[in-house]
């Protein structure tokens, strides 16, 4: 049973969703066989307090049919018309909350079923009258809204061949969905390039950027403007202007999406900033910060009560970047409780450890750093990476040559560092050398600086480079 597909639907379910599912197939409307309601209520009960004895399929026929022999198909079966109706329930409550989708349904039949035109006129002001109260202006107002013209315009065709209303709303509708979601796509797979190898095809996206870029109307709808602003200044890394107008659309128009819209606009807001940053465009460190701040402000960065540990970790960075010490170390423990819980106590103390490093209170740094034991090994190569500044910056050589072989050998021990083991070993390498360097000799300091600058991957350039000014 554990492997059913019948357990795994349920086992997400809440105990309020429960309660509704029992009494769902309780329904002859959604049931008819008294089976399938006992071992959805089986279910519900174990569940909770789950034993893998519990979900063991003779068990479980046992406990609802005493009196007959085991029979595999029949309980194979049961659990089949149980799956089912575990999915017409789970529709059915979604459906429930999307009241227009239902209305827009309601029109359909009510065309097909040619009604009486009293009904029709009524219904169709009703919903009319319902997606223009929708608060969101997002994907679903205007799916919704090409829907319900174009049942309008079919329905005026049926009845007059020539016939023309709903049809330019219809159209228009249509139009913004289509721009808007292939904007959004050329957004995603930009977005993607960054970490996938796999080649994204997107039909009709240049056709699309060339219509946004002579309608301007089009360009007035929050929805469309936004993913245009976002999707030039993510491959345009050098034009500002784009983000400056994202940016703004975001931050004045926001309230016009849903949690979930207005998540994906914050998210490729940051991208955009993190690619100007990784082109050396170092003043969008402040802009990041203030989507960061204003996406906390506004509680769109949790998502199911949780906050990323990459985006716990990236404002941290931005913030000690900013030295924005005071809030930044005030968010670093607001925040902890909305880590996953089995990341939280090494991600937390990564990051307090980063802080006081970027601080330079490198005795807290030291300590978090040497009795805190990381899982995680990108962790712990940031670790030894801020115990090697911290020994170089404090002038400890004896413990620093110590750290250096042992962070050389743990780099070798470890498996698909990817890049990571080559920018550790130039940190290395590089540390060396200016433990080794004769500062009397400016052509030596010079020679050392172009070689550093010129190498690509090497982690704490920074750092290495302040020592050579």
């Amino acid at each position: 049973m554990q492997n059913s597909y019948l357990y795994l639907l349920c086992k997400k379910l809440s105990k309020v969703e429960w309660r509704r599912l029992v009494d769902f197939a309780a329904s002859p409307l959604h049931n008819t066989r008294e089976d399938v309601g006992q071992l959805l209520a089986y279910l519900e009960h174990y569940l909770p307090k789950i034993k893998a004895s519990h979900l063991e399929k003779e068990n479980i026929w046992q406990r609802l049919f005493p009196k007959k022999e085991y029979d595999d198909a029949a309980m194979r079966y049961l659990t089949h018309l149980a799956y089912q109706v575990v999915k017409d329930f789970l529709s059915w409550e979604n459906n429930k909350q999307h009241k227009i989708q239902q209305q827009l349904q309601l029109l359909h039949t009510l065309r097909q079923q040619k009604s009486d035109e009293r009904i029709w006129e009524k219904e169709l002001k009703d919903t009319s009258q319902m997606i223009d109260k929708q608060s969101f202006r997002g994907f679903d107002f205007y799916e919704n809204t090409f829907t319900f013209h174009q049942e309008r315009f079919d329905k005026a065709v049926y009845e007059n061949r020539s016939a023309t209303e709903g049809f330019q709303d219809w159209a228009d509708a249509l139009n913004v969905f289509f721009v808007a979601q292939k904007l959004r796509q050329g957004c995603l797979a930009v977005s993607l390039k960054a970490i996938s190898t796999t080649d994204l095809r997107i039909d009709f996206l240049q056709e699309t950027l060339d219509f946004v870029a002579k309608k301007e109307e089009i360009q007035e709808i929050p929805l469309v403007s936004l993913y245009y602003q976002l999707y030039l200044s993510l491959v345009d890394i050098q034009e500002d202007t784009y983000f400056e107008k994202a940016k703004k659309i975001l931050f004045s128009e926001g309230q016009l999406f849903d949690e979930t819209q207005l998540r994906e606009f914050y998210v490729l807001a940051i991208n955009a900033c993190i690619r100007r940053l990784n082109a050396a465009k170092m003043n969008y460190i402040e802009e990041v910060f203030d989507i960061y701040r204003k996406g906390l402000e506004i509680n769109v960065l949790i998502e199911n009560g949780l906050l990323s540990r990459f985006t716990y970790n990236n404002i941290v960075m931005a913030g000690v970047r900013l030295k924005e010490f005071t809030w930044t170390e005030d968010f670093i423990h607001r925040y902890k409780p909305f880590l996953e819980e089995k990341h939280q106590e090494s991600v937390f103390n990564h990051v307090l450890a980063t802080f006081y490093f970027k601080k330079q209170d490198f005795g807290k740094a030291m300590q978090l750093l040497q009795q805190v034991e990381f899982n995680d090994v990108l962790h712990n190569l940031d670790a030894r990476r801020m115990l090697l500044c911290i020994y170089y910056d404090l002038g400890e050589w004896a413990v620093l040559d110590t750290h250096l072989d042992a962070f050389k050998t743990y780099l070798y021990r470890q498996k698909d560092l990817g890049y990571h083991r080559e920018s550790c070993l130039n940190l290395i390498y590089f540390t060396n050398q200016l433990l080794h360097l004769n500062f009397s000799k400016p052509n030596k300091i010079n020679d050392l600086r172009i070689k550093i600058e010129k190498c690509e991957n090497v982690f704490e350039k920074e750092w290495l480079l302040k020592y050579l000014e």
